[in-house]
């Protein structure tokens, strides 16, 4: 069983039946959700405290982990305001990095 979201309703009877102390595969099996799933539902709820969806902080970053490593390592005194664009998109590019350069944030 696939779906996009589970039910709020679902996602109450897994922490409910974790609080009871039934294992993942067991509330797996007997609620017909997937395996991975049933940890995942469990963290949130012990980090947030609820079972409902809850939104994000903010928009996703344009630029990952990876990619703003790979900046530092090519010239580590970054700076957006003495760095041209150009040069940069073209640094990026070479490495095989998609992004949208407008909302590229650098937080140093």
């Amino acid at each position: 069983m696939r779906l996009k979201e589970l039910s709020v309703e679902l996602r109450h009877r897994i922490v409910s039946r974790h609080r009871s102390g039934e294992g993942y595969q067991n509330i797996s099996a007997a609620l017909k959700v997937p395996k991975n799933t049933v940890p995942s539902v469990i963290l949130k709820w012990n980090k947030f405290g609820t079972t409902k969806t809850v939104p994000r902080d903010g928009s996703p970053a344009k630029l990952g982990i990876q990619g703003r490593r790979a900046l530092v390592r090519e010239s580590p005194d970054l700076n957006l305001i003495e760095h041209p664009w150009k040069d940069l998109k073209i640094t990026v590019q070479q490495r095989g990095i998609n992004v949208i350069f407008q909302f590229i944030i650098f937080n140093k």
